[in-house]
């Protein structure tokens, strides 16, 4: 067996739950159970990754706005679509794994593969900002171009202002996040103010609760098997 040392900083830990707030003085647990602590915290956080595949992929299949499944509704969802379940659960608990290994607590994979510095909320903020400026950008095009095709390369060579949204010296040009969210923190001081970060953490949240219900009612389905 290989073993390892490891340095932990000897300070209390403040661990909130519920409005309620436990602190515990890490040098003062038995190093066997730190030992059973790392492994916990290891296998709980790459589960952790996938905790809400089976929600997401219910509102996925039947809309963002879907109800709540029953349980009879739920478990033939379950039974149906258990191959996409299980594909989405590998990939997210791989991804964690991954992260790990690379040294990043947090990490998204984008469409292409890549990683990305950003958390789950800077991520889904830019994709609604992306999501703005396309809009923006196409109502633009056509007044000044009509007809030409809404492409990435057609907004690049639309106006510098909106080329600096995108990466330079690209054939197929793609966002350019950093500047994306600097464009997002502006919103807040624009005519129109709009915290797109705010809307971020609501969707975020509305998300978290989809699928812990759902996941929730799984649990009970399957209690006792």
């Amino acid at each position: 067996m290989t073993m390892f040392q490891l340095e932990v900083p000897a300070v209390p830990v403040a661990i909130e739950s519920r409005g309620v707030t436990v602190s515990l003085d890490l040098a003062a647990i038995p190093h066997d159970v730190l030992r059973l602590v790392l492994v916990h915290g290891i296998k709980q956080k790459v589960a952790d990754a996938a905790s809400g595949v089976t929600g997401a992929i219910w509102l996925e299949v039947k809309g963002k706005d879907a109800p709540k499944p029953s349980k009879a509704q739920l478990a033939d969802f379950v039974e149906t679509h258990e191959k996409a379940i299980k594909d989405q659960t590998l990939a997210l608990m791989q991804k964690a794994a991954d992260a790990l290994l690379a040294g990043q607590w947090q990490v998204r994979v984008a469409g292409d593969g890549t990683s990305t510095k950003w958390t789950e909320e800077q991520s889904l903020a830019l994709d609604i900002a992306k999501g703005a400026l396309q809009g923006i950008f196409a109502a633009a095009l056509a007044k000044a171009a009509p007809g030409t095709k809404a492409t990435a390369s057609a907004f690049v060579a639309l106006d510098p202002k909106v080329a600096a949204f995108f990466k330079a010296n690209e054939k197929r040009p793609t966002w350019n996040d950093a500047a994306v969210m600097e464009w997002i923190k502006r919103q807040l001081e624009a005519k129109t103010p709009r915290d797109i970060m705010a809307e971020a953490r609501e969707e975020l949240a509305r998300r978290e609760a989809a699928s812990a219900e759902i996941s929730g009612d799984l649990e009970d389905l399957l209690e006792g098997l």
